[in-house]
């Protein structure tokens, strides 16, 4: 017997994030998701990254993913860069 466990990129951003709220981030992972099923070459995280900033070039991925679980890796200067960084790394180890 066989077993596939398939793990949705965006439903672990969504529990890092404590489930947030903010529009932008919801906004970004709708869109990062209706792109990636319509090209699956770019992996979600970057889609995701390039919308969050799209919608608002001025938002902080810190203040969204700076939860007490994270915050010796994401403090509320952290860059969306390092954020998305960070992100990267801990779904490889997933």
């Amino acid at each position: 017997m066989n077993v596939i466990l398939e793990v949705s990129v965006e439903d672990i951003l969504r529990g890092l994030s404590n489930y947030s709220t903010d529009r932008t981030f919801n906004e970004a992972l709708t869109r990062a998701k209706a792109e990636y099923q319509r090209q699956s070459q770019t992996d979600f995280l970057n889609l995701f990254g390039r919308a969050f900033e799209e919608i608002d070039p001025d938002a902080k991925l810190a203040a969204i993913f700076g939860t007490v679980e994270m915050r010796d890796k994401i403090n509320f200067n952290s860059s969306n860069a390092d954020v998305l960084g960070y992100l990267t790394q801990k779904w490889r180890m997933q």
